[in-house]
Protein backbone atom coordinates (compact mmCIF):
# COMPACT_ATOMS: atom_id res chain seq x y z
CA UNK A 1 0.00 0.00 0.00
CA UNK A 2 2.54 2.63 -1.06
CA UNK A 3 -0.07 5.42 -1.51
CA UNK A 4 -1.73 5.11 1.92
CA UNK A 5 -0.96 8.23 3.99
CA UNK A 6 -3.55 8.19 6.79
CA UNK A 7 -4.37 5.29 9.11
CA UNK A 8 -7.14 5.31 11.71
CA UNK A 9 -7.58 2.19 13.87
CA UNK A 10 -10.58 2.22 16.22
CA UNK A 11 -12.24 -0.23 18.60
CA UNK A 12 -9.88 -3.13 17.90
CA UNK A 13 -9.78 -4.36 21.48
CA UNK A 14 -8.19 -7.71 20.64
CA UNK A 15 -5.23 -6.09 18.88
CA UNK A 16 -2.39 -6.82 21.33
CA UNK A 17 0.40 -5.17 19.33
CA UNK A 18 1.00 -3.37 16.06
CA UNK A 19 2.39 -5.35 13.13
CA UNK A 20 6.13 -4.87 13.33
CA UNK A 21 7.03 -4.70 9.66
CA UNK A 22 3.77 -4.37 7.76
CA UNK A 23 2.73 -0.75 8.24
CA UNK A 24 2.94 1.26 5.00
CA UNK A 25 6.17 3.25 5.00
CA UNK A 26 4.59 6.41 3.54
CA UNK A 27 2.11 6.97 6.35
CA UNK A 28 2.01 10.61 7.45
CA UNK A 29 -0.85 10.43 10.00
CA UNK A 30 -1.88 7.69 12.44
CA UNK A 31 -4.68 7.67 15.01
CA UNK A 32 -5.31 4.80 17.42
CA UNK A 33 -8.47 4.66 19.54
CA UNK A 34 -9.55 1.96 22.03
CA UNK A 35 -7.15 -0.69 20.78
CA UNK A 36 -5.92 -1.77 24.22
CA UNK A 37 -2.43 -2.50 22.92
CA UNK A 38 -0.35 -4.36 25.49
CA UNK A 39 2.99 -3.85 23.74
CA UNK A 40 4.53 -0.37 23.56
CA UNK A 41 3.64 0.91 20.04
CA UNK A 42 6.45 3.47 19.91
CA UNK A 43 9.28 1.15 18.71
CA UNK A 44 7.14 0.33 15.67
CA UNK A 45 5.74 3.80 15.00
CA UNK A 46 9.00 5.68 15.42
CA UNK A 47 10.48 3.91 12.39
CA UNK A 48 7.92 5.50 10.06
CA UNK A 49 10.17 8.24 8.71
CA UNK A 50 7.35 10.19 6.97
CA UNK A 51 5.01 10.24 9.98
CA UNK A 52 4.01 13.82 10.83
CA UNK A 53 0.99 13.42 13.11
CA UNK A 54 0.27 10.78 15.76
CA UNK A 55 -2.66 10.40 18.12
CA UNK A 56 -2.86 7.74 20.82
CA UNK A 57 -6.37 8.11 22.19
CA UNK A 58 -8.71 6.46 24.72
CA UNK A 59 -7.04 3.26 25.90
CA UNK A 60 -5.17 2.74 22.66
CA UNK A 61 -2.27 1.56 24.84
CA UNK A 62 -2.86 -0.22 28.14
CA UNK A 63 0.75 -0.61 29.32
CA UNK A 64 2.71 1.28 31.97
CA UNK A 65 5.78 2.50 30.09
CA UNK A 66 6.38 4.04 26.66
CA UNK A 67 9.87 4.62 25.29
CA UNK A 68 10.85 6.75 22.29
CA UNK A 69 14.35 5.99 21.00
CA UNK A 70 16.88 8.68 20.18
CA UNK A 71 16.63 8.31 16.41
CA UNK A 72 12.85 7.90 16.31
CA UNK A 73 10.13 10.00 14.70
CA UNK A 74 12.41 12.15 12.53
CA UNK A 75 9.49 14.05 10.90
CA UNK A 76 6.82 14.01 13.62
CA UNK A 77 5.19 17.45 14.03
CA UNK A 78 2.14 16.79 16.21
CA UNK A 79 1.60 14.31 19.03
CA UNK A 80 -1.49 13.80 21.19
CA UNK A 81 -1.68 11.38 24.10
CA UNK A 82 -5.16 11.18 25.59
CA UNK A 83 -6.92 8.91 28.10
CA UNK A 84 -4.11 6.38 28.45
CA UNK A 85 -5.25 5.17 31.86
CA UNK A 86 -2.33 2.85 32.58
CA UNK A 87 0.54 5.06 31.44
CA UNK A 88 2.90 5.80 34.33
CA UNK A 89 6.17 6.64 32.60
CA UNK A 90 7.02 8.15 29.23
CA UNK A 91 10.71 8.12 28.33
CA UNK A 92 11.95 10.22 25.41
CA UNK A 93 15.62 9.73 24.63
CA UNK A 94 17.84 12.56 23.37
CA UNK A 95 17.37 13.11 19.65
CA UNK A 96 13.85 11.71 19.45
CA UNK A 97 11.15 13.80 17.74
CA UNK A 98 13.49 16.58 16.60
CA UNK A 99 10.71 18.32 14.60
CA UNK A 100 7.86 18.09 17.14
CA UNK A 101 6.11 21.47 17.43
CA UNK A 102 2.76 20.59 19.05
CA UNK A 103 2.29 18.29 22.04
CA UNK A 104 -0.95 17.65 23.91
CA UNK A 105 -1.22 15.30 26.89
CA UNK A 106 -4.59 14.92 28.57
CA UNK A 107 -6.33 12.57 30.95
CA UNK A 108 -3.37 10.32 31.69
CA UNK A 109 -4.16 9.95 35.40
CA UNK A 110 -1.10 7.90 36.40
CA UNK A 111 1.58 9.82 34.53
CA UNK A 112 3.86 11.35 37.18
CA UNK A 113 6.56 13.18 35.20
CA UNK A 114 7.24 14.60 31.77
CA UNK A 115 10.31 14.19 29.59
CA UNK A 116 12.63 17.05 28.65
CA UNK A 117 13.89 18.03 25.23
CA UNK A 118 11.75 18.89 22.20
CA UNK A 119 13.96 21.57 20.59
CA UNK A 120 11.25 22.67 18.09
CA UNK A 121 8.25 22.55 20.41
CA UNK A 122 6.00 25.61 20.08
CA UNK A 123 2.66 24.55 21.59
CA UNK A 124 2.24 22.50 24.76
CA UNK A 125 -1.04 21.62 26.49
CA UNK A 126 -1.21 19.54 29.68
CA UNK A 127 -4.65 18.65 30.96
CA UNK A 128 -5.97 16.43 33.76
CA UNK A 129 -2.73 14.77 34.79
CA UNK A 130 -3.90 13.79 38.26
CA UNK A 131 -0.64 12.30 39.60
CA UNK A 132 1.76 14.82 38.03
CA UNK A 133 3.57 16.45 40.96
CA UNK A 134 6.80 17.96 39.70
CA UNK A 135 8.04 19.43 36.44
CA UNK A 136 11.71 20.16 35.83
CA UNK A 137 12.54 22.25 32.77
CA UNK A 138 16.25 22.21 32.06
CA UNK A 139 17.98 25.33 30.79
CA UNK A 140 17.94 25.17 26.99
CA UNK A 141 15.01 22.77 26.61
CA UNK A 142 12.01 23.91 24.56
CA UNK A 143 13.77 27.09 23.33
CA UNK A 144 10.98 27.88 20.82
CA UNK A 145 7.96 27.31 23.08
CA UNK A 146 5.28 29.89 22.27
CA UNK A 147 2.10 28.73 24.02
CA UNK A 148 1.76 26.75 27.26
CA UNK A 149 -1.54 25.69 28.81
CA UNK A 150 -1.86 23.75 32.06
CA UNK A 151 -5.33 22.63 33.11
CA UNK A 152 -6.61 20.55 36.03
CA UNK A 153 -3.34 19.14 37.33
CA UNK A 154 -4.14 19.24 41.06
CA UNK A 155 -0.85 17.87 42.44
CA UNK A 156 1.45 20.17 40.47
CA UNK A 157 2.48 22.68 43.11
CA UNK A 158 4.28 25.28 41.00
CA UNK A 159 5.71 26.17 37.63
CA UNK A 160 9.27 25.00 36.96
CA UNK A 161 12.08 27.45 37.64
CA UNK A 162 13.46 26.82 34.15
CA UNK A 163 10.44 28.55 32.61
CA UNK A 164 12.16 31.89 33.17
CA UNK A 165 14.76 30.96 30.53
CA UNK A 166 12.18 30.35 27.78
CA UNK A 167 12.10 33.86 26.29
CA UNK A 168 10.06 32.71 23.29
CA UNK A 169 7.02 32.04 25.49
CA UNK A 170 4.19 34.48 24.66
CA UNK A 171 1.03 32.87 26.02
CA UNK A 172 0.60 31.09 29.34
CA UNK A 173 -2.61 29.70 30.85
CA UNK A 174 -2.43 28.31 34.40
CA UNK A 175 -4.74 27.62 37.38
CA UNK A 176 -6.23 30.52 39.33
CA UNK A 177 -4.77 29.04 42.54
CA UNK A 178 -1.35 30.26 41.36
CA UNK A 179 -2.47 33.82 40.67
CA UNK A 180 -1.08 35.35 43.87
CA UNK A 181 2.38 33.80 43.57
CA UNK A 182 2.67 34.55 39.83
CA UNK A 183 1.39 38.13 39.96
CA UNK A 184 3.72 41.11 40.37
CA UNK A 185 5.20 40.97 43.86
CA UNK A 186 4.51 37.25 44.19
CA UNK A 187 7.19 34.70 45.07
CA UNK A 188 7.20 33.15 41.57
CA UNK A 189 6.67 36.29 39.50
CA UNK A 190 10.26 36.09 38.28
CA UNK A 191 9.35 32.91 36.37
CA UNK A 192 6.70 34.62 34.22
CA UNK A 193 7.58 38.32 34.13
CA UNK A 194 8.88 38.01 30.57
CA UNK A 195 5.64 36.49 29.22
CA UNK A 196 3.32 39.03 27.52
CA UNK A 197 0.07 37.15 28.18
CA UNK A 198 -0.57 35.22 31.40
CA UNK A 199 -4.13 34.03 31.98
CA UNK A 200 -5.64 32.36 35.04
CA UNK A 201 -8.68 30.11 34.78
Amino acid sequence: MPVLHTLDIRDCRKLKQLPDEHLPSHLTSISLFFCCLEEDPMPTLERLVHLKELQLLFRSFSGRIMVCAGSGFPQLHKLKLSELDGLEEWIVEDGSMPQLHTLEIRRCPKLKKLPNGFPQLQNLELNELEEWEEWIVEDGSMPLLHTLRIWNCPKLKQLPDGLRFIYSLKNLTVPKRWKKRLSKGGEDYYKVQHIPSVEFY
